[in-house]
C-alpha cells in the first residue's frame, strides 16, 4: 500500500523525476521476492486423476481454473454487461457463428455453412443437424433435444423484445427488417415471433435474415452473446432465474452458479464438435472459476499452484515481474511464460450530460485537458497501456487512421482558462462532486487517486470517490443517477463500429428512462446521421475514414474522458496447451487441453 501511495504522489509533481526512499526499495525487493516465488513455481497441481490421451497427443481430463475479480450481475444472454459474464456465457451458450481464439476471424458454430444475396441485405444459414440442447429439468424427462431453426428465430425475437432484462436491442435495432415495429409492439403486447418480418425459417435446418441495409460487419455481430441461442422451454421454466442458470449448445454445461463465489462448468459428453484428428471436443473434465477480489492474492493463488492462468498483473508489481520472468526464461528456467498483447479496448471516466455542470462542454474539455495521461500510463500504470490521446476508438485496430485524430492532450492552462469561461475560476464554486467506480482487483482505485489528485493540481476541484460493486455502478450510470464515473469498453466484435455506437442518441428519451450503450445521455443529430451513413458503406477504407470523422465529432464535444488503452497481459503455465491470445479476450476452453508431462522430458 506504502508502494502504491508512494506513485500516486510522484504524478502531481508534474516536473519531478520518481524518488526511490527506502520504502520504495523494500517494495522492490518484494517484486524480487515475487519473482522468484513464480520462476520456482513448478506446474500447479493438476485437478484430476481420470486422463487420458487421445489422438494427435492430446490429453483428456483436468480441471481449468481460472479467477475473475468483477462481480457478476447475470449470465442471460441478453442481459450480459460485463466482460467476466462473458467469459463465462461463452462456454455454456453459443451462437450461429464464433470468433477464432487466436485471430478473432469469424468461423462457423451452430451454423455449418452460409449464403449471402448480391446486395448483402439477405443472409441465409444452414444450420448443423447434430446439435442437443444441454440435459436440463426444462425438458421431460430432463434430456435436452435437438436444436432446429425455429430455436433461433425465437431467440431473435426474444432479442427484439422490450423487457427489462433485455440489453441488447440495439444489436438490431435499424439493421434487422421489422426489428423496431416488433419492439414497439412488445411495449403493449406479446407480438407472434413469425410476425418478425426480417427473420424467416425455410425448413428445419435452415433460416434467413432480412436486413433494411448492407451492413459489412454483420457476420462480426452474429458472434454477439446477444445472438447465443437457448431453448424456449428454459425461459418458460425458470425466467428470471436464467440471470443465473443456464441452458446452451456448448462445450460445458453450467453445474455450480454461486453468485460472486464460485462457478464450475462441466464437460459437455454430447458437444457436437471434433478436432482435426476425430478426437470429441472438449478436452477438459471441467472450467472452475473463482471469484478472489485482490489481484496481489490471486497471484499468490497462481504461484502455489491453485490457478491455471492470471489475466492482468497487480499494477505496482507489473513492470519487475515481467522483467524477471524475461530473464528467467532467457535462462530457461521459467515454468510459464506471460503473453501480452494490445487490446481492443479503452478505458474512460464517462460525464452525464443531462446534469447540470456537465451539460457544459467547457467543463467537459476542462476536465479532459487537465489530466497528464502520459504520466497516468507511464507512472501509474506502470507503462501497461498507451495513453488516451486520441478517441474511444483504440489503436489496435489494424487500418484503423488513429494518428490522424486530435484527442486531448495534457494542458492545464487551457483546462483553467476553459473552467473560468464556464463561470468556475480557479474551480470557485464548482458544485461538490463524487466519481464513482467498481471494486475489485482492476487497479481502478489507483487510477482514480491520480486523476483525483491531477483535478485538485490543475483545476482547483475537489473530487470524492465513492467505491461500489460492478451491478451497483452498472445500475447508477444506466439509470442516470450518477454524474461522474469510471466506464470503458472491450469490443464485443473486432470492429470500430462496436465502439462508435455506444454514443447514438437514446431517441430523446427522459433522462430518468434506463440507457445501457449511451448511458452519458449524449444527443447529437449530426453524428447518428453520419454513423447510419458510414455503417452502409461498403468501401472498407471509405468506412474507417467516415469511423474517424466520427470519433473526432465526440472528442470534439468532449463526449467522456479517454484516460488508456489497455494492454492485456496474462500469465499461462507451460502445462496449458491451445489457449492463445487475442485482442479482445475471447475465451474458447473448447480446445484447450492440459498435459501432465514433465516439460523437460517433452521434445
Amino acid at each position: 500500500m506504502n508502494g502504491k501511495s508512494m506513485k500516486v504522489d510522484a504524478l502531481t509533481m508534474s516536473s519531478s523525476k520518481m524518488v526511490r526512499d527506502r520504502g520504495q526499495q523494500l517494495m522492490t525487493l518484494l517484486m524480487v521476492v515475487v519473482v522468484l516465488w513464480l520462476v520456482g513455481c513448478q506446474g500447479p497441481g493438476k485437478s484430476s486423476d481420470s486422463s487420458r490421451l487421445g489422438k494427435g497427443g492430446v490429453e483428456y481430463g483436468h480441471v481449468f481454473r481460472v479467477n475473475e475479480v468483477q462481480d457478476l450481475r447475470s449470465i442471460h444472454p441478453l442481459n450480459i454487461t460485463e466482460v467476466a459474464a462473458f467469459r463465462i456465457a461463452s462456454q455454456v451458450y453459443e451462437g450461429l457463428v464464433k470468433f477464432d481464439q487466436s485471430s478473432l476471424e469469424v468461423l462457423p458454430a451452430l451454423a455449418e455453412s452460409w449464403d449471402v444475396n448480391d446486395d448483402a441485405t439477405e443472409w441465409t444459414f444452414h444450420l448443423r443437424k447434430d446439435v442437443q440442447f444441454h440435459n436440463d429439468p426444462c425438458f421431460p424427462d430432463g434430456k435436452g433435444r435437438k436444436l432446429v431453426a425455429e430455436d433461433v428465430a425465437w431467440c431473435i425475437a426474444q432479442l427484439c423484445r422490450a423487457t427489462p432484462d433485455n440489453q441488447m436491442f440495439w444489436l438490431v435495432d435499424e439493421r434487422l427488417k421489422g426489428a423496431r415495429e416488433f419492439y414497439e409492439a412488445s411495449q403493449s403486447g406479446d407480438p407472434d415471433p413469425r410476425t418478425l418480418e426480417g427473420v424467416e425459417v425455410l425448413d428445419d435446418y435452415t433460416i434467413r435474415f432480412k436486413l433494411n441495409y448492407p451492413f459489412s460487419g454483420f457476420l462480426q455481430l452474429l458472434g454477439h452473446n446477444g445472438f447465443y441461442v437457448y431453448p424456449k422451454e428454459a425461459q418458460e421454466h425458470y425466467g428470471q432465474e436464467l440471470n443465473s442458470h443456464a441452458v446452451g449448445t456448448g462445450p460445458f454445461i453450467l453445474k455450480v452458479y454461486k453468485t460472486n463465489e464460485l462457478v464450475v462448468m462441466e464437460r459437455n459428453p454430447g458437444y457436437w464438435r471434433k478436432d482435426e484428428h476425430g478426437n470429441q471436443l472438449p478436452y477438459l473434465d471441467a472450467v472452475q472459476v473463482s471469484f478472489v477480489k485482490d489481484k496481489k492474492s490471486e497471484l499468490l493463488k497462481f504461484k502455489n499452484g491453485e490457478l491455471d492462468m492470471v489475466f492482468t498483473l497487480p499494477i505496482e508489481m507489473y513492470a519487475d515481474v515481467m522483467s524477471g520472468l524475461s530473464n528467467a526464461s532467457r535462462q530457461k528456467q521459467a515454468s510459464f511464460a506471460p503473453q501480452v498483447k494490445p487490446s481492443l479496448s479503452v478505458e474512460y471516466y464517462a460525464f452525464q450530460h443531462t446534469s447540470e455542470v456537465f451539460s457544459d462542454v467547457r467543463v467537459r474539455k476542462a476536465f479532459n485537458y487537465a489530466i497528464d495521461r502520459d504520466a497516468l500510463v507511464n507512472y501509474a500504470l506502470q507503462g501497461e497501456g498507451e495513453p488516451g490521446t486520441g478517441g474511444v476508438v483504440p489503436p489496435a485496430f489494424e487500418n484503423y487512421p488513429f494518428k490522424s485524430l486530435r484527442g486531448f492532450g495534457f494542458d492545464p492552462q487551457k483546462a483553467q482558462e476553459l473552467l473560468a469561461e464556464a463561470g468556475y475560476p480557479n474551480g470557485e464554486g464548482f458544485p461538490s462532486l463524487t466519481l464513482q467506480l467498481a471494486s475489485g482487483g482492476q487497479n481502478y482505485e489507483m487510477v482514480a487517486q491520480v486523476v483525483q489528485r491531477m483535478l485538485k493540481e490543475n483545476l482547483n476541484i475537489d473530487i470524492e470517490l465513492q467505491v461500489m460493486s460492478t451491478p451497483q455502478l452498472l445500475d447508477n450510470a444506466e439509470s442516470g443517477s450518477a454524474q461522474f464515473w469510471r466506464d470503458g469498453w472491450v469490443a464485443d466484435y473486432p470492429d470500430p463500429e462496436n465502439f462508435l455506437c455506444l454514443f447514438l442518441s437514446n431517441g430523446g428519451g427522459s433522462s430518468n428512462e434506463k440507457a445501457y450503450l449511451n448511458s452519458v445521455r449524449y444527443e447529437n443529430p449530426v453524428y447518428d446521421s453520419l454513423y447510419a451513413s458510414a455503417v452502409r458503406e461498403t468501401d472498407h477504407k471509405h468506412r474507417y475514414e467516415m469511423y474517424l470523422m466520427l470519433d473526432q465529432i465526440l472528442m470534439n464535444d468532449a463526449v467522456v474522458m479517454p484516460l488508456y488503452y489497455e494492454e492485456f497481459t496474462r500469465l499461462i503455465p507451460d502445462y496449458v496447451r491451445n489457449f492463445p491470445q487475442n485482442s479482445i479476450e475471447y475465451r474458447d476452453f473448447s480446445a484447450v487441453w492440459i498435459s501432465s508431462a514433465d516439460p523437460s522430458e517433452e521434445g
